[in-house]
């Protein structure tokens, strides 16, 4: 992992002695322009994203302008109709999709 991004307050629960010392950058804060120095085009990359149903959906149809090919991880595939729409591809293994992706989002509820 290059960078973790915290939408919420604080990183008081991120061990962040030990991702600095994995060479992953902490943002405390939503300053873009401090931390985009490193940010790579999304064009033609393979996106892939774990879990959270109704956020996995729009961030798929949002992505699939940029041209990224879009894998995506769940316990439920979605309809065949919504796969089409975005052009995502289900995958059923985890390991696959980490090893795959140049990016993966996940999407999960912290209770």
């Amino acid at each position: 992992m290059q960078l973790l991004l915290i939408a919420g307050i604080g990183s008081d629960h991120i061990d962040l002695k030990a991702a600095a010392a994995a060479g992953s950058i902490i943002a405390e804060e939503w300053n873009v322009v401090a931390i985009a120095y490193k940010a790579y085009d999304l064009e033609e990359k393979k996106v892939g994203t774990v879990g959270a149903e109704r956020i996995r959906r729009l961030l798929l149809q949002r992505l699939k302008p940029f041209n990224c090919t879009l894998l995506y991880h769940d316990r439920l595939k979605m309809e065949t109709k919504l796969e089409n729409q975005t052009g995502a591809k289900f995958d059923e293994d985890l390991d696959s999709i980490l090893s795959k992706c140049d990016i993966v989002v996940i999407n999960m509820p912290l209770i």
